[in-house]
């Protein structure tokens, strides 16, 4: 198999690199080593499994892959080539965007002097015929998901996924996966979804209301009065129904009936159920295909689930080029478990950047939603007022939250919103970024996509924190939780121009980062790969004294915040500070234990009034505060 040498790429890269007017530094050089090692190793006849390369922002890892496929040889076809498999690879390249694909596409054909690359999706002048005939060809995450779990048929010849991958009489050698694939293809289905699609159904006109038992059956268990509102793994009989369902037959019903006939009274107007029975249908085959699914309750409303790992994921091989796939444990649960390679030391600087952050605040999406209009001008306030010189700034939010923030009047404030940010370039000018709420995950879809990865679980699994433990994870699905929304915060904040080096040393430009984080261990979690992935970025408290959590440790925390808020700069003995905030010497101890971890809300917010604490030393010393 054709292979690139590591020095030729490396050369090739670093006149690129310097072409953009880019320094190249010794740690970047073994980062494009270790790359071109990686996709050279990847399809060989004894490669296994996936390689993911942990590499920061700002490195060029898009860039350099593209470089790669453009210096892979193409020999021609001869009985000796074919005899000693001295042929071109075949490259599949998935990318998010149609857009990426094309321009990963022009990389790779401007580097190669001739077209050896295109792209196949629906806005490509590119056939199904044509693709078997580039070496390079790039796709989308969607259709790489949707080729390979529909087994859609092209011609007599084959799917369209062979044609994909076909190339030379076999396959394609070498995947590339650009950013984190969707792990796993989650069902749900609730209750009410059922009963909608069961009585739209049941009740046409010359209906066979028989083929509607066994939804009925399964209906009933799922709802039954007694039930115990737990999660628990779906029985057999209840299995038995969902497979005895006849998705066909309820189609062919579906596609007879007009919408009148499927119309139900909303308020003034009528609303067709032909959608919501379309997407019943289509999650009941997703379960009939999986095998298994769990019940799980929301506010008293049962839930179907069911999923199934990315089909390239299952047993494919290659690389995916992931900056967060350190932080995200679902690497490390494939069979076989991902190669993780991170970058080397210092291949990135980021002491230009600041780090601001306020602890105790709430996050979740339902919050957000219902109190952003009120709070974005104090939003917008509290970060204005650390960037002085009407610096650009980039706003993450939940997408419902985002459609409430008008910002018409604020050319400095560019939107976004999780779900649609990861891997864009759009705003890699702005000076700074601000995460408003973070990407909780409903309750669900961890075990959905823990499922995917470990195979179905039990109900004592389900229920039990205590029995997931797996591998050195204590309860793996808050570990997937945990990791889904550092890797999303990761991939927000990597979106301005911090993604960018200036110089040798992998600095960036000035930067700022601006986080609301809740206590706890999510809030935790979410900040120390945050940090982990900012190495020499400077934290500084963020002082937001809105939308917080109410905890038990505020009446201690306000009156001692309101003291140091108030008092001049000067030192205040343990004894001063107790007297003159009224708290007990126990409250005032577990304060300083609290103030002993970093990353806590109390310590952030005494950084940022300047206040430190030193502890007693000696013998008849005594601890003290000083605010600078």
């Amino acid at each position: 198999m054709a292979h690139v040498d590591p020095d030729i790429a490396i050369a090739a890269m670093t006149r690129l690199w310097r072409n953009f007017g880019n320094e190249v530094s010794s740690p970047l050089v073994r980062s494009w080593r270790i790359m071109c090692e990686a996709l050279n190793a990847a399809g060989q006849p004894k490669s296994v499994g996936w390689t993911a390369l942990a590499m920061p922002t700002g490195i060029g890892k898009t860039q350099f892959a593209a470089l790669y496929c453009a210096l892979i040889p193409n020999p021609q076809i001869t009985l000796n080539n074919l005899k000693l498999g001295d042929l071109h690879p075949g490259v599949l390249f998935v990318t998010r965007f149609t857009e990426e694909a094309n321009r990963f596409v022009e990389q790779v054909n401007q580097h190669a002097g001739r077209k050896v690359a295109a792209a196949y999706h629906s806005d490509a002048s590119t056939t199904l015929a044509d693709a078997t005939r580039f070496p390079i060809l790039a796709i989308t995450h969607r259709a790489c998901e949707l080729y390979q779990s529909e087994d859609t048929i092209a011609t007599d010849e084959g799917t369209i996924w062979e044609h994909l991958t076909g190339w030379l009489q076999s396959r394609r050698a070498k995947i590339i996966i650009d950013e984190t694939p969707n792990f796993a293809a989650c069902v749900q289905l609730n209750s009410n979804w059922l009963a909608q699609t069961l009585g739209a159904l049941k009740y046409l006109t010359d209906a066979n209301r028989t083929q509607y038992s066994a939804l009925e059956s399964l209906l009933a268990s799922i709802t039954h009065p007694e039930t115990t509102n737990r999660s628990r793994r779906l029985r057999t009989d209840e299995i038995e129904d969902i497979h005895e369902i006849d998705t066909r037959r309820m189609r062919e019903a579906l596609s007879a009936a007009d919408n009148y006939a499927l119309a139900v009274e909303c308020g003034p107007t009528k609303t067709s159920l032909r959608a919501v029975v379309q997407k019943t249908l289509s999650a009941i085959e997703a379960i009939q295909s999986n095998g298994w699914a769990w019940i799980s309750y929301r506010n008293k409303i049962a839930q179907l689930n069911s999923a199934t790992l990315h089909p390239s994921l299952r047993d494919g091989s290659g690389i995916i080029l992931d900056a967060t796939a350190a932080v995200y444990p679902g690497y490390g649960l494939l069979s076989p478990p991902a190669n993780v390679i991170a970058a080397p030391a210092n291949v990135r600087n980021y002491d230009n950047v600041k780090l601001y952050v306020a602890r105790g605040h709430k996050a979740g999406k339902g919050y957000m939603a219902d109190h952003v209009e009120k709070l974005w001008p104090q939003y917008r306030e509290a970060i204005e007022a650390a960037l002085p010189n009407a610096e650009r700034i980039l706003v993450c939010l939940h997408k419902i939250a985002r459609e409430k923030v008008d910002v018409t009047a604020l050319p400095r404030v560019s939107l976004a919103h999780y779900g649609e940010i990861d891997g864009r370039n759009d705003w890699d000018t702005h000076e700074a970024v601000a995460l408003l709420g973070l990407p909780y995950l409903d309750g669900a879809t961890p075990a959905n996509i823990a499922q995917a990865l470990l195979g179905a679980q039990t109900t004592e699994w389900l229920q039990t924190p205590a029995t997931r433990h797996t591998k050195e994870y204590d309860d793996v699905l808050a570990t997937l939780h945990r990791g889904h929304m550092a890797a999303s915060a990761i991939q927000a904040i990597h979106r301005v121009r911090m993604r960018r080096a200036i110089d040798s040393a992998g600095r960036c430009k000035p930067t700022s980062v601006f986080l609301l984080l809740p206590n706890g261990t999510d809030g935790d979690a979410v900040l120390s790969a945050v940090v982990s992935s900012l190495p020499g970025a400077r934290m500084i408290g963020w002082q937001v004294e809105f939308a917080k959590r109410k905890k038990r440790t505020v009446p201690t925390t306000e009156a001692l915040l309101e003291l140091f808020t108030n008092a001049r700069p000067d030192v205040y003995t343990k004894a001063q500070v107790q007297s003159a905030s009224g708290i007990s010497s126990a409250s005032l101890d577990r304060f300083i234990k609290r103030i002993q971890c970093p990353s806590s809300a109390e310590r952030l917010n005494l950084d940022a009034l300047g206040v430190s604490y030193y502890p007693q030393r000696g013998q008849g010393a005594e601890a003290y505060f000083v605010k600078a």
